[in-house]
């Protein structure tokens, strides 16, 4: 025996080869193709399953509007009343984005990004088959021609949704991708796609479903909004607006603010690092610190009113499949509407696991690239780990309510503060330590409490909501396979 058969052997005993067989007439509604890509094994073993059911089919070309905007050149500015709101492909996933503004001057045809309330989204480069529906909040706003449109017909939002969200469908968008370097999808791509079709009290079902869940998520997002709008009445605290900034050039042509010595080399309670980086000393940081020292609200460090600020030491990932791990966020996940291209990390290779668990009522901090986005554990995330590229921030419940401390780290306050700290020279980061610094007012306990109460009931209707998509995914695969 040779040792190339050897090795073949040895190998075949740790690997299972995944083989799939394709209908030479699947093929040939699959405009030819012939990468193994393209005949997801998962996808086909669904597909063949839902076809034993002889239910009609259709394409989804028949059953919604499909389409993508040309790309056009953008010109990127600051201030929106020259621009509209412009979200990348990546940031429509996101629960609360911070879209980018293009210039309405410089893109003529701006209008031709403009996406409206209901319109499912798909997005089609780099990372492709992520699913969203736009909001009310997003209505009228401008979306990266990296997102298939999909404007399904009436009666079919939630159908198409909850089909195109299915996972063994997500692998069969994936398998239609195509490029050298950058994959893509095309529109062509999912107007072929073939959907069976169910009964039309499981269709109608399944719109009651993913009202309810634009519901719950509209009012997560209003209780949310109630919570920073009390956040700054009860602490006498105005809106961080650049206009309220005394900055040293009166026009504002150019962003300069006077710093006074003691600010640099003293820590007078403002975690003062001796340094001269411009951004250090950003203006609405400033505002933002000069403001709470006036408030009418005691003021402590957030490393007060903590038992812990910290972030997990790196060790080695062993990912493996569902089945075998626990789930690992990366600092993308904790700011998405759902977890997408979640990775599992193994239960049985992993040292120190359970010291790696995410528990209810801390609050997330991504410290690393993009900085300062939050996210409460509740509802959501305990028992599950995460990256050390996030800072946990474990309240002291006799010291702050966790709501209340999400509440202000999430606000522009809390942010701006946090901002200030980033350093790098290639990716920006930020340390525990430095998070512990930020100040924080603190109202009476009963003014926290009403904060606090705002965004544990805003977290459990965001959990209602991913709980109404799970199930709305069961109902469509028991009607299609059952």
């Amino acid at each position: 025996m040779t040792s190339d058969s050897m090795t073949q052997d040895a190998f075949s005993g740790l690997f299972k080869p995944q083989v799939t067989e394709a209908l030479s007439s699947y093929v040939l509604r699959n405009a030819f193709r012939l990468d193994a890509g393209a005949y997801s094994s998962e996808a086909l073993k669904a597909i063949n399953d839902v076809k034993t059911k002889n239910l009609p089919m259709a394409a989804l070309s028949d059953l919604a509007e499909v389409f993508m905007p040309p790309i056009l050149t953008r010109t990127y500015i600051e201030d929106i009343q020259f621009g509209i709101p412009f979200l990348s492909s990546s940031e429509m996933m996101e629960v609360d984005p911070e879209p980018s503004i293009i210039s309405k001057a410089s893109c003529k045809n701006w209008g031709s990004y403009v996406v409206r309330k209901g319109t499912i989204v798909v997005s089609r480069s780099g990372t492709i088959g992520n699913i969203a529906i736009i909001p009310s909040k997003w209505d009228d706003w401008c979306l990266t021609e990296d997102a298939i449109r999909v404007i399904p017909h009436d009666g079919y939002l939630g159908f198409i949704y909850f089909f195109l969200s299915l996972p063994w469908m997500k692998d069969a968008i994936i398998g239609k991708k195509s490029g050298s370097v950058i994959d893509h999808i095309y529109e062509d791509d999912l107007k072929r796609l073939e959907i069976p079709l169910p009964s039309e009290s499981c269709i109608s079902e399944l719109e009651l479903k993913i009202n309810q869940v634009l519901n719950l998520r509209e009012e997560s997002d209003d209780l949310l909004a109630e919570a920073n709008s009390m956040l700054h009445e009860v602490n006498g605290l105005s809106e961080l607006r650049k206009d309220k900034i005394d900055q040293y050039d009166p026009e504002g042509a150019i962003e300069s603010i006077t710093v006074s010595s003691s600010e640099v080399f003293h820590n007078n309670h403002s975690g003062s690092e001796y340094r001269l980086d411009a951004h250090y000393y950003n203006l609405q940081a400033q505002l933002a610190i000069k403001n709470i020292r006036q408030c009418k609200s005691e003021v402590k460090t957030i490393g007060d009113v903590t038992d812990r600020v910290f972030m997990c030491g790196r060790f080695k990932r062993n990912y493996v499949e569902k089945e075998y791990g626990i789930p690992f966020l990366s600092g993308k996940n904790i700011i998405q509407i759902r977890p997408t291209d979640l990775k599992y990390i193994s239960l049985s290779e992993t040292s120190d696991l359970d010291d790696l668990k995410l528990e209810v009522s801390w609050t997330l901090i991504t410290r690393s690239g993009t900085i300062g986005r939050t996210c409460l554990v509740m509802g959501n995330y305990e028992s599950w780990t995460a990256t050390e590229d996030i800072v946990r921030a474990v309240p002291n419940q006799e010291e702050i309510d966790p709501g209340y401390l999400y509440a202000f780290l999430s606000s522009p306050y809390g942010k701006h503060q946090i901002l200030r700290f980033r350093h790098g020279s290639v990716v920006d980061h930020i340390t525990p330590e430095q998070v512990k610094k930020v100040l924080i007012p603190l109202p009476s306990e009963t003014e926290q409490k009403a904060i606090g109460d705002l965004v544990r009931t805003a977290y459990e209707k965001r959990a209602e909501a991913i709980r109404l998509e799970y199930e709305a995914q069961k109902i469509l695969m028991d009607a299609l396979t059952q």
